[in-house]
């Protein structure tokens, strides 16, 4: 939806100022130049595009050129990145200075939504290591790579309520007016006119990926509201007292947007107000059972407001996306009703696209519509069937006028099995037509589904392949192919030692063993596209249809099937040599370390006392690993190391040792450390309960599911 409502882009997520400020350098000069920065940036050159956006930036501030200047820095801040990572907090600083130093409402309120969104991607690239330290409350540390996830939150927060905070003024500034450096979409003045509509759009997009612990729910329960009541139309959502607390990221959010909704209905912009509220609907789809309950009746209402109005096309496409759901998520034994469904809504398009053919977006339904009637047909049956009695292929199709099979006969499985791993791009010269078949379709509507049978009449033991000819054609590069054998012979494997497997070859029908069967084998070398399929060996299966075979030392990439006499077996089969893979790992000794913690939460300053067990591996048994030599390390809630200990295992494989946890360090997981192993545990600011709670003795007995009442 937002393709429609503002395809507003900041260059580099950036928004430039005001056209007026650009003074004496021609726009497309700065193009040129950014053109060059860019072809540095392709080469993965950052500290020569960094010397050229330095230029740029000089030339930006002796014009006064405020958009280019926040676009230089932007980038220069992502080259420190590049070069330093110590260097990464540059930007903020930068941007900040910048904003302390503006006194222009609209621009101050640009710096702040970019300060916000560098926050937000900030926290983002580096999230893993922040989201294993303890969150602060009331104090943020000098260093940014000490803060935690709630304080990047409520910076991404404080930066976007600031951008939005003068509205009236932004109310006033027209976005085409920042044309220099604003990349606007066709329709952006149309429906989002102002510099309040683009930064509130991206407040909310950026409050969208804010995390919150608390689910939404709850905190809509204590304003007294629901789920359901975020399905409201326009005019009664923004009157909801959503007024979110610090930290309730989600409804922020819809506070966000209430506010913007309530704005587009003041300046009687009805169609950018619709567009919100089908954003609105789609982002609720994660209230699974009040989306199913609430969004179709709420696109309906919709729809009778906006009935006749070439607008509806994008109501109309939003209930066509929420009926299609409802479609595919119906049971499968639900057959009729899912027919039933989908001719509804086949028609519903086709009635709309009559009604509004000239609207300039018709294609969003058209598309639908087309995918909806996509030709297109698969194929399921067995891969072997016996040479006597029907060879049935069960063909399901959608709008096709006709089908036809060609019938091949396969050289050899070795073909089959080397085009279907990709190995062979073609079978041309490795098939022999036999037949072409026409696929008898019934009459089956362009929407709907049909299901017809092919029935092959084979007796000649073999592989073959059928190809198929559409019309009209799928949308598939390739038409599917179907490979199948015929042959009496069924072939079962089995490991029976080390490197020791058992084949067992019965008729397909009777299932009775199958004597003087051969089992022959076949080694995959080379690489891939490369490879090519070598007999290895072949053995013969006595009375009881069984044959014994043992692999060499090197077992891996062995196919097999069953042949007797004509009958040359079934499609190639992958030996399963699982025992000489687990074999050849448990022959390469390994250590293993397991340490332990005597507690699992500590205060800064506390000891923390361990021990560490060493083992080792090999030949599938394990052993204690005395008098091993062990370096135990301390890292802190970022993973750097703050000390080591070096140790020597006991008679037992163990060693013990102790770490004083420093004074002031950042709380979070703490973590000891070993080549083989390592075991986490918390640090944290924590006061031990000042209370005690006793109860008195129970007397008597009780019984399961008794009441008990404890006093105390």
């Amino acid at each position: 939806m937002r393709s429609l409502s503002l395809l507003i882009m900041l260059l580099l997520t950036v928004c430039g100022m005001s056209a007026q400020q650009i003074k004496t350098m021609h726009e497309n000069e700065y193009a040129r130049q950014w053109e060059k920065v860019a072809s540095l940036e392709k080469k993965s050159l950052p500290q020569s595009a960094a010397e050229e956006v330095n230029a740029i930036l000089h030339l930006a501030v002796d014009e006064q050129n405020s958009p280019q200047v926040i676009k230089a820095l932007i980038h220069l801040g992502k080259y420190d990145l590049a070069r330093d990572a110590e260097n990464d907090t540059l930007v903020f600083s930068r941007l900040q200075g910048m904003l302390e130093k503006s006194s222009d409402a609209v621009e101050k309120a640009v710096l702040h939504s970019m300060l916000g969104e560098l926050y937000m991607q900030y926290y983002q690239n580096d999230q893993w290591q922040i989201r294993q330290r303890t969150e602060l409350r009331g104090y943020i540390p000098s260093d940014m790579k000490e803060w935690t996830r709630n304080i990047f939150f409520d910076k991404v927060v404080e930066h976007m309520e600031a951008s939005l905070a003068d509205r009236k003024q932004l109310e006033a500034a027209i976005v085409s007016t920042y044309s220099a450096v604003v990349d606007e979409g066709k329709d952006s003045r149309q429906f989002y006119p102002t510099m309040y509509d683009f930064l509130a759009l991206r407040a909310i997009e950026q409050y969208q990926q804010l995390e919150s612990d608390e689910d939404l729910s709850r905190k809509l329960a204590r304003r007294e509201l629901t789920p359901a009541s975020l399905f409201a139309p326009a005019d009664a959502y923004i009157r909801l007292p959503i007024d979110p607390k610090e930290g309730e990221y989600n409804l922020m959010v819809h506070e966000t947007r209430r506010k913007l909704m309530a704005s587009l209905m003041e300046r009687g912009l009805h169609q950018s107000l619709l567009l919100e509220e089908l954003d609105k609907l789609e982002s609720l789809a994660g209230f699974q059972q009040a989306y199913r309950s609430h969004a179709l009746p709420s696109l309906e209402a919709m729809l009778d407001k906006w009935q006749g109005d070439p607008f509806s096309v994008e109501i109309i496409d939003r209930i066509a996306a929420v009926r299609q759901e409802e479609i595919y998520n119906l049971p499968a034994e639900r057959d009729s009703l899912r027919d039933e469904r989908t001719k509804e809504l086949y028609l519903f398009l086709q009635k709309a696209i009559e009604d509004y053919p000239d609207y300039e977006r018709i294609a969003l339904l058209e598309n639908r519509l087309r995918n909806l009637t996509t030709p297109q047909f698969s194929l399921s049956g067995n891969n072997t069937f016996p040479t006597d009695g029907v060879k049935k292929i069960t063909v399901t199709f959608q709008n096709l006028r006709s089908l036809t099979a060609r019938l091949y006969r396969i050289d050899s499985p070795v073909d089959v099995q080397m085009h279907q791993s990709g190995v062979r791009q073609t079978l041309q010269n490795r098939r022999s037509f036999v037949k072409e078949i026409p696929v008898n379709l019934p009459d089956t509507p362009p929407y709907q589904q049909g299901e017809t049978a092919m029935e092959l009449t084979l007796t000649e033991p073999g592989s073959y392949m059928l190809t198929f000819d559409s019309q009209p054609e799928t949308n598939d590069s390739e038409q599917p192919a179907y490979f199948f054998t015929l042959s009496n012979l069924a072939v079962f494997s089995r490991v029976a030692g080390e490197n020791l497997h058992h084949f067992f070859v019965v008729d397909r029908v009777t299932g009775k063993p199958v004597a003087n069967a051969e089992i022959v084998l076949y080694k995959q070398t080379g690489n891939w596209r490369n490879s090519r399929f070598t007999e290895t060996a072949r053995v013969a299966t006595n009375w009881e249809g069984l044959a014994v075979y043992r692999i060499g030392d090197n077992g891996n990439n062995i196919f097999y099937h069953a042949v007797r006499g004509t009958d040359n077996g079934s499609l190639l089969t992958r030996l399963n040599n699982y025992r000489y893979f687990t074999s050849a790992i448990d022959d390469e000794p390994r250590g293993q370390t397991d340490l332990f913690t005597d507690r699992s939460l500590y205060r800064p300053g506390q000891t923390v006392h361990y021990k560490a067990v060493l083992t080792h591996q090999a030949d599938s048994k394990r052993s204690l690993a005395t008098g091993s030599k062990t370096i135990v390390s301390l890292h802190d809630a970022n993973g750097e190391k703050i000390a080591s200990q070096e140790g020597v295992t006991n008679e037992f494989g163990s060693t013990t040792g102790a770490f004083v946890l420093p004074q002031g360090v950042l709380p979070g997981f703490f973590s000891l450390r070993t080549e083989s192993g390592t075991v986490s545990f918390r640090v944290e600011e924590y006061k031990r309960p000042t209370f005690e709670v006793t109860f008195d003795p129970v007397e008597g007995s009780y019984r399961f599911g008794e009441e008990v009442t404890l006093r105390g």
